[in-house]
C-alpha cells in the first residue's frame, strides 16, 4: 500500500511537471511568434504609442513591406525624432536605429537584420531626404555613424545645438550646462525620469530583451516630445510664430544654408542635405562631400587662339596663370561693343570674381574678359561645342535660384572617377549646378537609382559587400586605447591639447593600481616585452600614435565593379546618357542650358583636349621662349 502511494505520488509530479514544461514551451513559442508577428501588431507601448520592431525574428518578406508602409506613415507625421545604439566600445557603426512620429515609433535592429536591397534604399531615401526633418539629441555623434552604414541623414536637427538657439527661447527656458543630456531635457521639460540603465547593454545580441526595446523606442520620442514642448514655450510667449513642422523646416534650411565658416566651427556631423550647420552635404551614390558654395562657378572667362578663334570658356584664375607667365595678352571681348579697356593694365582689377548671387545690377555691366594664347595650341579646345563656349549662368538649373549652390554631378562621382581618361577629362557636361533643397532631392533620387542599378547589374553595393574598404588591427586599437588611458591618467600631452589636458586632470590619480596593471600588460603583450615593467614611456607614446585601420586590398569599389560590367566606352556611353535621361525626368530642370542635351558627346578626342599633352608641350615650349624678367 505505501509502495502504490509513493508510486502515485511520483506519478503526480511527473504529471505536474511535464504540463508545467507544456505552459512553458507553450508561452516560449507564443512569445517568439509575436516578435516575428511584431511588424504585424505590436505587442509593446510607450507612452501610450505602440513600437513597431523589425529584427533578426522578423520574416523577411514580410518585413521589407512592412518598413517601407512605416516609412511612409512617418513621411506623412514630419517631423521625426531619431536616435541609434551601438555596440558598447564600438568605435563606428549602429546596432539600432530608432524613428518616431507623435503616433508611432519604429525599432530596427540593424544589427541583426540584413535588409533587402529595396529595403536598404528605401531606408536611406527617407534618411537622406531633406524635407523631411528628424531630431535628436547628439545628432553629431548619431549621423556619422549612420554615414558608416552608407545611411545619410538629411535634416539632421539637433535639439539642442540647432532647434533651441533658433527658438528664441527664454533665458529660464534656454537648455543649461550641464543639461544638455536627454535625461536632463526630458526632467526639465516633460517631468519624466529616463532610466539609463540600458544605455550600456548588449545591442549586438541577436536578440534584444523587451526592456532594450522599451528604452530605444522611449529615446527617439522623448527626443521628439522635447522638441514640441520647446516650440510650445517659444509659442507661448509669441518667440515662434510658425507651427513646428514650419519651425523645423526653417531651421534645416537655415542650418544648409549657412556659411561655410559657421559649419566650420561645429566640425563635420552626419552627412546629408541639411545635415546640420556643421554639416556638409555628401554625394549620394559614393561621392564625396561638398559644401554649398557661397560665390558663383561660372566666371565666364574667353580663351583666345593666335587666330581669334574661341577655344574655351575658364575661370579667372586660369586666366592670371596664363598671363602672369606671359603665356597670353588680355584682349577686348569678342561680344563687347566697347574696346574692353584692352592693354597691359592691371589683370586682377580686371579678372574679378562673378557676383555672389550670379546677378548683375542693371545699371552697369560688368567687364567681360578674354585673353589670346601668345602660341599655337596642340589641339583645338571645345571650338566645335557651343556648350563649352557659352557664358553660363550661376543659378540653379531647376528652380533658378540664385544662392548657396552645389555642384551636382549628374553622372555619379562613385562611377565617373573609374571612367577612361578621355571619357571624364575635361568634360563638364554633366556637372549641374543646383540649390540646396534641388540638390537633397536629386541626391535622393540618385540613391534609389544607384540601388536600381546595382540590382540589375547584380553588384552590391559598399554595405552589402563581403569585403568591406576598413579593416581593423585590434591589436593595435587595443594597445592604443591602453596606452592613451595611460597617458592621460599621468597628465600627458596630446596633439588635442586643450581638451586632453582638461580630461588628464580629471583622471589624474583616479586609475586604480590594478587597472594600471592591466592597461600595462596589454602593452607588454603588443610590443612582445617579457614583462609589464619592462614597458617605458617611449612605448606608451608610440602605442598612441597607432592608427589600427587600413584599407583592406581585396576591396574593390561598387563603382568599379560598375563599370566594369559596363564592357567597355559604348556600354559606358549608353550609361552616361541614361543617367542624363534619369536627370531630365525626375529633377525637370528648366534652367538648363539650351546646348546642354542628353545626347551630347560622352568622349572627348584627343584633338579636342583642351589640356591634353600635345598643349601642354606647346605652352612650356612657349614659357621657355620668353624673357625671364617677362615671368
Amino acid at each position: 500500500m505505501m509502495a502504490s502511494c509513493g508510486a502515485y505520488r511520483r506519478c503526480s509530479v511527473w504529471c505536474v511537471s511535464a504540463v508545467g514544461a507544456s505552459f512553458l514551451a507553450a508561452a516560449l513559442y507564443v512569445r517568439a511568434r509575436r516578435r516575428a508577428r511584431g511588424i504585424a501588431r505590436p505587442w509593446l507601448y510607450v507612452r501610450g504609442r505602440p513600437v513597431w520592431v523589425i529584427s533578426r525574428a522578423s520574416e523577411p518578406a514580410t518585413a521589407d513591406a512592412a518598413l517601407c508602409a512605416a516609412l511612409c506613415r512617418l513621411r506623412a507625421a514630419a517631423p521625426v525624432g531619431l536616435d541609434a545604439e551601438w555596440r558598447p566600445g564600438s568605435r563606428s557603426g549602429v546596432a539600432v536605429l530608432q524613428l518616431a512620429s507623435n503616433a508611432e515609433v519604429l525599432v530596427l535592429h540593424l544589427a541583426a537584420l540584413r535588409l533587402s536591397s529595396h529595403a536598404h534604399g528605401a531606408l536611406a531615401a527617407f534618411l537622406a531626404d531633406g524635407g523631411v526633418c528628424k531630431l535628436g539629441v547628439g545628432a553629431a555623434t548619431d549621423g556619422p555613424r549612420l554615414r558608416a552604414l552608407g545611411l545619410p541623414v538629411g535634416a539632421h536637427i539637433d535639439v539642442v545645438d540647432d532647434l533651441a538657439p533658433q527658438l528664441a527661447l527664454a533665458p529660464a527656458d534656454a537648455p543649461r550646462v550641464g543639461e544638455r543630456s536627454l535625461a536632463s531635457l526630458s526632467r526639465r521639460w516633460l517631468s519624466v525620469e529616463l532610466d539609463k540603465a540600458m544605455q550600456t547593454s548588449d545591442w549586438g545580441a541577436r536578440a534584444l530583451s523587451d526592456a532594450q526595446l522599451a528604452y530605444a523606442a522611449l529615446d527617439a520620442l522623448v527626443s521628439l516630445e522635447v522638441a514640441v514642448a520647446m516650440h510650445a514655450a517659444a509659442r507661448a510667449r509669441r518667440a515662434a510664430t510658425l507651427p513646428f513642422a514650419a519651425a523645423c523646416a526653417a531651421v534645416a534650411d537655415a542650418m544648409v544654408r549657412a556659411p561655410a565658416s559657421a559649419r566650420d566651427e561645429r566640425g563635420g556631423g552626419s552627412g546629408g542635405a541639411g545635415g546640420g550647420t556643421a554639416r556638409c552635404t555628401k554625394m549620394a551614390g559614393g561621392g564625396h562631400k561638398v559644401a554649398p558654395r557661397q560665390s558663383g562657378l561660372y566666371e565666364n572667362c574667353l580663351i583666345l587662339a593666335p587666330d581669334g578663334l574661341r577655344l574655351s570658356v575658364c575661370s579667372a584664375k586660369k586666366v592670371r596663370w596664363y598671363v602672369q607667365r606671359g603665356l597670353a595678352d588680355r584682349v577686348p571681348h569678342p561680344d563687347d561693343d566697347d574696346d574692353g579697356g584692352g592693354g597691359d593694365g592691371d589683370v586682377d582689377a580686371r579678372v574679378a570674381p562673378a557676383d555672389d548671387r550670379g546677378a548683375r545690377s542693371a545699371g552697369a555691366r560688368e567687364p567681360r574678359v578674354a585673353i589670346r594664347l601668345r602660341f599655337e595650341p596642340g589641339g583645338r579646345g571645345h571650338a566645335d561645342d557651343r556648350f563649352y563656349l557659352e557664358a553660363k549662368q550661376n543659378r540653379c538649373c531647376v528652380c533658378a535660384h540664385a544662392d548657396s549652390f552645389v555642384r551636382h554631378a549628374v553622372v555619379p562621382h562613385a562611377y565617373r572617377q573609374h571612367f577612361p581618361a578621355r571619357m571624364k577629362s575635361h568634360l563638364s557636361h554633366d556637372l549641374v549646378l543646383l540649390c540646396t533643397r534641388c540638390h537633397a532631392r536629386a541626391s535622393q533620387l540618385t540613391c534609389e537609382k544607384v540601388a536600381a542599378v546595382a540590382r540589375e547589374l547584380g553588384v552590391p553595393l559598399e554595405h552589402e559587400a563581403a569585403e568591406k574598404k576598413l579593416v581593423h588591427d585590434a591589436a593595435a586599437l587595443g594597445a592604443r586605447r591602453s596606452a592613451r588611458a595611460l597617458r592621460d591618467a599621468d597628465g600627458g600631452g596630446g596633439a588635442d591639447g586643450g581638451r586632453r589636458l582638461e580630461r588628464s586632470k580629471r583622471a589624474r590619480g583616479k586609475l586604480p593600481g590594478k587597472k594600471r596593471a592591466e592597461l600595462t600588460a596589454v602593452l607588454a603583450r603588443f610590443y612582445g616585452l617579457r614583462a609589464p615593467a619592462d614597458v617605458t614611456s617611449e612605448h606608451v607614446d608610440a602605442a598612441c600614435a597607432l592608427d589600427g585601420t587600413g584599407i583592406n586590398p581585396r576591396w574593390v569599389p561598387h563603382g568599379r565593379l560598375v563599370v566594369e560590367r559596363l564592357g567597355g566606352e559604348d556600354g559606358i556611353a549608353e550609361f552616361v546618357r541614361m543617367w542624363r535621361r534619369h536627370f531630365v525626368e525626375t529633377m525637370h530642370p528648366r534652367h538648363l542650358s539650351p546646348y546642354w542635351s542628353v545626347d551630347a558627346r560622352v568622349v572627348n578626342s584627343t584633338a579636342a583636349v583642351f589640356g591634353n599633352a600635345r598643349f601642354t608641350e606647346c605652352a612650356a615650349a612657349a614659357f621657355e621662349s620668353q624673357p625671364r624678367d617677362s615671368a
